[in-house]
């Protein structure tokens, strides 16, 4: 994605998921600030063999994260504040929700998310996006919150 002089950015180009070890794009691109964004599906991840199973509530009785799932979303949200100002823009978010395999509009954006969780005019908040996770286990399950 390419910067744009009015803090926003524009598509420029990408290329499907695929499960390769290495994956290459070459573009020609004119000069400016550009934002490039590694995706991985962690498929590769495996834990040892004779490692202890372990399962983690995600949340405990008294709505409170576990500190693992905090963190991790902490890291998700990281990973899609391209633009590094701590929160969420559509464009952003929409990203999220791509890779989960949903859609969201502006309107629905606006609506649904800025609207209900801690946010600004322009984006959600690390407080909104942890929030919104929250609603989503509480909604649909730990085991489908994020299907």
């Amino acid at each position: 994605m390419r910067r744009t002089s009015e803090n926003g950015v524009v598509y420029v180009a990408s290329r499907d998921l695929t499960f390769d070890r290495q994956i290459e794009l070459d573009l020609e691109l004119e000069p400016g600030s550009y934002i490039i964004l590694p995706r991985t599906t962690g498929c590769t991840l495996k834990r040892p063999h004779d490692a202890k199973s372990e399962h983690i509530k995600m949340m405990n009785k008294n709505g409170k994260l576990h500190e693992l799932v905090e963190s991790t979303i902490i890291d998700i949200f990281r990973k899609y504040d391209m633009l590094l100002n701590r929160e969420l823009s559509y464009i952003e978010f929409k990203g999220f929700m791509e890779c989960l395999g949903r859609n969201i509009s502006e309107k629905e954006f606006k609506t649904q998310i800025l609207d209900k969780y801690c946010s600004t005019a322009k984006g959600l908040s690390l407080r909104g996006f942890i929030d919104f996770f929250k609603d989503s286990i509480i909604h649909y399950g730990e085991v489908n919150a994020l299907k």
